[in-house]
C-alpha cells in the first residue's frame, strides 16, 4: 500500500521495516499507529486529473544517521505517480552529499520513467525539472568537481582497470560511473534541469522524515493531487 496508493505512509513503513531483525514492543506500537491512521483515513487516495503537459520530479534527504534517507516524488501530467522512501547505501560526510546522491537517485529513475513512457505518449518527458532543497547540491551541478562530493567514486576493484583503460585510449570512464557526475551528466545531455524548491514546498520532505501533523497533512493533500477540492 505504501509503495501504491499511500505515499503519506512511505516513511513510516520504510522506517519501521528497518526494525525486522530485532523488532521492539515500541516498533509494534508503531506499527498499530500506522494501521489505526489507515483506518481513519479511508477517503484518502491519488487523484488523476491531467492538467499539465510535463514531468517534475521533487527530491530530499535527511541525515538522521550516519546513512541518510532519501527521497522523491515524480508527477507527470501534473499527477503523482511514483515514489520513494530509502535508507541510503552509502555513508556522506555531508548533507550536500546526501542530497546529491538523493536526486542521483532520482535522475535514474527519470531515464527510465520516460523510456517506458515514450511508446504510450508518443512524446519524451526531456528535459524533466527536478526540484532539490539544498543549495549547496544545485551549486555542485554548476561546477567541474567539488570537494563537497569528493567520497563518490567508482568501486574499488574497479579501480585500476579504469586506469589502464585510460592509459591506452586517452579516454575518461563513463560520468555515469560515478554518482558525483550522473547528474551533471545527465544536464548536459538536457535530460534533467535541477532547481531549487524551499524545503515548505518540497514535496519529497513527506519521504524523508517525520513531520509535524499540519506539515504532513499539507503536503499529502498536494501529493495526491486534492487542493482546491473537496473530493
Amino acid at each position: 500500500m505504501a509503495g501504491v496508493t499511500r505515499p503519506d505512509i512511505a516513511y513510516a513503513v520504510n522506517l519501521l521495516s528497518r526494525r525486522q531483525v530485532a523488532p521492539t514492543v515500541g516498533d509494534f506500537q508503531e506499527v498499530k499507529r500506522i494501521l489505526r491512521y489507515l483506518r481513519g483515513t479511508t477517503n484518502e487516495g491519488l487523484v488523476y486529473r491531467a492538467n499539465e503537459s510535463d514531468m517534475e520530479v521533487f527530491t530530499d534527504s535527511n541525515c538522521e544517521s550516519s546513512k541518510a534517507t532519501s527521497g522523491y516524488v515524480i508527477r507527470i501530467f501534473g499527477d503523482t505517480v511514483a515514489w520513494r522512501s530509502k535508507k541510503q547505501s552509502v555513508v556522506n560526510t555531508s548533507t550536500c552529499g546526501a542530497e546529491y546522491y538523493a536526486t542521483s537517485e532520482a535522475c535514474q529513475e527519470i531515464i527510465s520513467l520516460d523510456k517506458a513512457l515514450r511508446d504510450i505518449a508518443g512524446r519524451t518527458f526531456y528535459p524533466v525539472t527536478v526540484r532539490c532543497d539544498n543549495r549547496s547540491a544545485k551549486s555542485c551541478i554548476e561546477m567541474e568537481g567539488s570537494h563537497k562530493l569528493k567520497c563518490f567514486d567508482v568501486p574499488t576493484h574497479e579501480i585500476q582497470s579504469v586506469i589502464e583503460e585510460r592509459a591506452r585510449t586517452g579516454i575518461k570512464v563513463p560520468m555515469s560511473m560515478t554518482h558525483g557526475d550522473f547528474i551533471k551528466q545527465c544536464v548536459k545531455e538536457n535530460r534533467v534541469k535541477v532547481t531549487w524548491v524551499a524545503s515548505k514546498d518540497n514535496l519529497a520532505d513527506i519521504m524523508t522524515k517525520p513531520l509535524p501533523s499540519p506539515t504532513h497533512k499539507a503536503l499529502k493533500i498536494k501529493i495526491n493531487n486534492k487542493e482546491n477540492t473537496d473530493t
